[in-house]
C-alpha cells in the first residue's frame, strides 16, 4: 500500500510526527505512515522508496543527533538525502522538517523539495499539512502506476513483435524512468521487462506446440 515515511534518528520526534500523519482524516483508509531511523547507506534510498512502496517522504533535516543511542551511526544529513533522491525521481514528493524553516541557509539547501515545515508547526497543524503531503504522494503514485502499467503493455507488444517504432521509443523512455541508478539491486525494471518479455514467448513457443500437437491428432483420427 502507499507509505508515508517518515525519517528522523530521534526516537520520540519520530513518533510524533507519524502520529500525526495516521490520526490525520485526510489520510486514505489504503494508506499508512512509518516511521524509519535513517538508513546505514545513503544510497540505498532510491531501493528502500521502491521496497517499501513510499509515495512521500518526511524527512528530518538533522539526522546525527542520537549518536549515541542508536545501533547505525550516519554520516549524512536530510539535505544530503534529498541531493541523492534527486538524481534518480526528481519528482519523488520531499517535505523537510526543522527547527529553522526560515533560515535562509536551509531555503537555500532545500530549494528542490515541495515544502520546509516548523517542527511545532507539524505537529500542532497536521490536519492542514497532511492533505497537502498525500496530495503529492497520490499523484507521484499514480503516475507511477500508470506508466509501470503501459510498459507492461507495450512490453507484451514487443515480445509478439507487434510494437511500432514509436510504442519501442516509448518502452525505451519508461525503461529508462524507472532504471534504479545502481547495480548491485537484486532485479531492475529493466531486468524485469526482459523476464517478462521471455516469458511471453515461452507461453507463445508453448501455443504454438499445443496447436500443433491438436491439429497432429485430427489428422491421426481422420487417418
Amino acid at each position: 500500500m502507499p507509505t508515508i515515511a517518515v525519517v528522523d534518528d530521534r526516537t520520540t520526534q519520530r513518533r510524533q510526527l507519524v502520529n500525526g500523519i495516521t490520526t490525520s482524516d485526510a489520510l486514505p483508509e489504503s494508506w499508512e505512515a512509518v516511521g524509519f531511523d535513517p538508513l546505514p547507506e545513503i544510497q540505498n534510498y532510491p531501493d528502500w522508496i521502491n521496497e517499501y512502496d513510499i509515495a512521500a517522504l518526511v524527512l528530518d533535516e538533522r539526522l546525527r543527533e542520537e549518536q549515541d543511542d542508536v545501533e547505525v551511526h550516519v554520516d549524512y544529513d536530510g539535505h544530503n538525502v534529498v541531493d541523492l533522491i534527486r538524481g534518480s525521481l526528481p519528482t519523488f514528493p520531499i517535505f523537510i522538517v526543522t527547527a529553522v524553516p526560515n533560515d535562509p541557509s536551509v531555503r537555500e539547501r532545500f530549494a528542490n523539495v515541495e515544502d520546509i515545515i516548523d517542527r511545532k508547526r507539524f505537529v500542532a497543524d497536521s490536519e492542514q499539512l497532511v492533505p497537502r503531503i498525500v496530495r503529492s504522494g497520490q499523484r507521484f503514485y499514480e503516475s507511477n502506476e500508470e506508466k509501470l502499467g503501459r510498459m507492461e503493455e507495450l512490453s507484451e507488444l514487443t515480445a509478439q513483435d507487434k510494437a511500432s517504432e514509436n510504442e519501442l521509443k516509448e518502452l525505451s523512455a519508461l525503461r529508462a524512468h524507472f532504471q534504479r541508478p545502481y547495480e548491485d539491486q537484486v532485479q531492475t525494471p529493466d531486468a524485469w521487462v526482459t523476464d517478462f518479455e521471455n516469458s511471453v514467448r515461452e507461453l507463445k513457443e508453448l501455443e504454438a506446440r499445443i496447436n500443433a500437437y491438436v491439429e497432429h491428432k485430427k489428422l491421426d483420427s481422420n487417418s
